[in-house]
């Protein structure tokens, strides 16, 4: 079921290849015959790609929800502020820094220091299982100050998600977070 899901909500592209592929087939077919029948099967293929487009822009994923939220965080740190850091970490955080507040002011030390110029996520791996988000990713930094001034920086994480409950609605915060090796890598 998580395969279907991923297909048809995340990857969809592997459902457009083969309806490009039947509406291939079908206009050639068309070609020959040129007949009514054969112009209304042209449209199958169409309305199915459509139907599918439909679904990926209004359903968004627990998966994309959360990788949203990691890209958030980051585009916050490269601009200097960890104010989406400060909307996704859950009031109980237990991370590396053990509290949320002593992270978000390790946080806010770490940025005012290093003043990055580039902080991007890559290696993002995600498993989801209903209520619960495991990520490992390595963000990329380039600090515009300090000591690591302009060298490529990564740092590879192990987060860990909850769906939790906020103002009746579900949503996701990041319940701890560590740093995966040494940080450098």
């Amino acid at each position: 079921m998580e395969t279907v899901r991923r297909i048809l909500f995340e990857q969809p592209v592997y459902l457009y290849v083969p309806l490009a592929l039947a509406e291939a087939v079908l206009l050639f077919r068309w070609h020959q015959r040129r007949t009514r029948r054969s112009a209304l099967w042209l449209a199958v293929p169409a309305v199915l790609a459509g139907l599918v487009l439909l679904l990926d822009c209004l359903v968004v994923t627990d998966r994309e929800q959360i990788i949203a939220a990691s890209k958030e965080i980051a585009r916050d740190a490269q601009a200097g502020s960890v104010a989406a850091a400060e909307k996704y970490l859950d009031e109980n955080f237990a991370g590396f820094y053990q509290s949320r507040k002593t992270a978000l002011y390790e946080a806010r030390q770490a940025l005012a220091e290093h003043r990055p110029r580039l902080v991007a996520l890559s290696d993002v791996d995600l498993a989801v299982a209903g209520r619960q988000g495991e990520m490992s990713l390595t963000m990329i930094v380039v600090p515009g100050a300090g000591p690591l001034a302009g060298r490529r920086f990564p740092l590879a994480w192990k987060i860990h998600w909850v769906k939790v409950t906020v103002g009746g609605r579900l949503v996701w915060r990041i319940s701890s977070a560590a740093p995966i090796g040494r940080l450098g890598g």
